[in-house]
């Protein structure tokens, strides 16, 4: 059985609006044009994470991706946000997993959130016997423009709206 490939990716963004500031975080993460699906906090059995920008044609401008992401934004100038994903696996690799999205004042935050919660919601989930927690960041400080930071696990499917689903 192949597994489901999970490209990791996250950007930075600022712009004259909070809105614009956004679209230039999703273009640094290789993600603008396409409709997301947000999915809240599990990973299906059989997936690999990768550390990877995914790659779109401009033929998949417009389809529909789905991703797990956690962003924030901001236009008070010297404030600091932060975004961040954390998830863990079962053991054998193969199990699914639990992800959780948190959005802070900074980087240091942020992870610790992320760990507390992927102690306590392993329980609920039934991950007894989990993997390492794996956490990343993206941090970013408002000078004098709004600015987005976010960070994505993108699911390795897209769908058009009036075709099947494929890989990409």
């Amino acid at each position: 059985m192949t597994k489901l490939k999970i490209f990791l990716t996250k950007g930075k963004g600022e712009g004259v609006t909070k809105e614009s500031a956004y679209c230039e975080a999703l273009n640094n993460a290789g993600l603008i044009n396409l409709n997301l699906i947000k999915l809240t906090s599990v990973l299906p059995h059989n997936c690999e994470v990768i550390n990877k920008k995914p790659k779109f044609s401009s033929k998949d401008y417009g389809k529909k991706l789905y991703v797990i992401m956690s962003k924030i934004m901001t236009s008070k100038a010297s404030e600091t946000v932060c975004a961040g994903l954390g998830w863990t696996k079962k053991k054998n690799g193969a199990g699914y997993g639990l992800v959780v999205q948190i959005e802070g004042p900074s980087k240091e935050k942020v992870e610790q959130e992320i760990r507390n919660s992927l102690n306590e919601i392993a329980i609920y989930g039934k991950n007894e016997g989990k993997k390492k927690m794996n956490i990343v960041t993206e941090e970013i400080t408002c000078k004098n423009k709004p600015v987005c930071v976010l960070v994505v696990l993108a699911f390795n499917k897209i769908e058009g709206w009036n075709n099947p689903v494929r890989s990409f």
